[in-house]
């Protein structure tokens, strides 16, 4: 019984690892990476929850961009445009390789380790040229109400 108890631990430690190593090599597509993004902010979820379709509308709407000016949902993020869509949520964030592929495991580390900010953040209160406003969320008249917002940065 020992023996059997032994062996189902050495299994459970190999697929452990197994998985870890090969979330740390699979590269992360921009639009797995914007799913992410929008999930770990406090901007409202859409009917029917986070989808690709509808982070990458968002994010496009809001002027999220990576360095091409436009997302490809299936192309490989790199740390460069990782960090440059990263900055214009208002993360203080470079890169010293921006041609390096971003994988699962380095994406799943950022946003652990800046989850505070991002948990805080709501991306539909920002404007097209990457501004903040100043507003009151009145809760009245929905979920998105909110009072006038002034037109400069505050």
């Amino acid at each position: 019984m020992r023996v059997k108890s032994f062996v189902i631990a050495i299994l459970m430690v190999i697929l452990g690892t197994t998985a870890l190593m090969a979330d740390n090599k699979d590269i992360i597509t921009q639009g797995d990476f914007a799913l992410l993004l929008v999930k770990h902010t406090a901007t409202p979820k859409p009917a029917g929850d986070w989808t690709q379709e509808s982070a990458l509308s968002l994010l496009q709407d809001v002027g999220v961009l990576p360095f091409s000016g436009g997302w490809n949902a299936s192309e490989e993020l790199t740390e460069g445009d990782m960090a440059h869509i990263l900055r214009q949520v208002g993360l203080n964030i470079f890169s010293v390789n921006p041609d390096e592929k971003v994988t699962w495991g380095r994406a799943n580390a950022v946003f652990y380790r800046y989850d505070d900010f991002l948990k805080n953040a709501n991306l539909k209160t920002r404007t097209a040229y990457g501004t903040t406003t100043t507003h009151v969320d009145t809760s009245l008249g929905g979920s998105d109400a909110l009072a006038p917002a002034s037109p400069v940065t505050p």
